[in-house]
This record gives C-alpha cells, sequence and structure tokens, in this order.
C-alpha cells in the first residue's frame, strides 16, 4: 500500500514538473520567435505574439512596433541574450520568464515577460519589464 502511494506521489510531481517545463519551453519559443521576428521588422509577426489586452492598447501592428522601438530597444535589438529563471502559476494561466539582454552598446538588461494563457490554451505575452541592470558587458 505504502509503494503504491508512493508511486502515485511520484507519478503526481513528475506531471506536475512536466507541464511546468512545457510551459517554461512555450514561453522560451514564444518569447525567441518575437525577437526574432522584431531583427527581421516583421511586424505582423512580432505583433501575433502579443496578447488580446496589448494589442488594445497598440490596436496596429506597426504601432506596436514603433512602441517597442522607442521604449523596448534592448529587446527590439539585442545583442545577446541569456534565458534566466522562470515561473508558472499554480493554474498554469501565467508563465514569467527572466532573460539578460546585453545590447549592442554593451549595456545589459534584465527582462521579466509574463505571458497569460487565452480562453483556447494558447499563450500570449502580457507584458515585459525592462530594466538595465549594468553598465557594460558581463
Amino acid at each position: 500500500m505504502a509503494r503504491l502511494l508512493l508511486a502515485l506521489v511520484l507519478s503526481i510531481f513528475f506531471s506536475i514538473s512536466s507541464r511546468a517545463d512545457d510551459a517554461t519551453g512555450i514561453a522560451r519559443d514564444f518569447i525567441e520567435s518575437q525577437i526574432n521576428a522584431f531583427l527581421l521588422d516583421d511586424a505582423g509577426s512580432a505583433y501575433s505574439f502579443a496578447s488580446p489586452g496589448i494589442k488594445s492598447m497598440y490596436p496596429d501592428p506597426n504601432r506596436f512596433m514603433e512602441m517597442v522601438r522607442s521604449r523596448y530597444s534592448a529587446i527590439y535589438r539585442p545583442g545577446h541574450i541569456e534565458f534566466g529563471g522562470s515561473s508558472v502559476g499554480s493554474d498554469e494561466s501565467t508563465i514569467i520568464q527572466e532573460l539578460l539582454i546585453t545590447g549592442r552598446d554593451g549595456k545589459v538588461w534584465q527582462a521579466i515577460y509574463m505571458l497569460q494563457r487565452q480562453e483556447d490554451g494558447s499563450y500570449r505575452i502580457s507584458g515585459v519589464q525592462l530594466r538595465q541592470t549594468y553598465d557594460r558587458e558581463i
């Protein structure tokens, strides 16, 4: 009986861990794909990763790109990207993903991405907090 209970607990743990890993992988894929779209100046593709809330603030892909260019230049034209820690909400509706970005100017930035699960089960980027961490490359 104890072995059966242990097997059940381990099964649940690894199932939850696997789903969290899947969600983190989704976040990484989304973020990398959106950054690649920025690098290609592909407004339509970059915009497709944005949540409905972001799209309501920027109802046009070109306005969205202009906002990213002016407010998030380190993300728009990164030099080097390194994925940091991530977390998944208990109900898996939110994924938080950290990135360290070295800009082409050598400044290092921390970007905290938030992704929200949509009604259809897909995720979209719902916000990014960006702050400079170092004046020069580390």
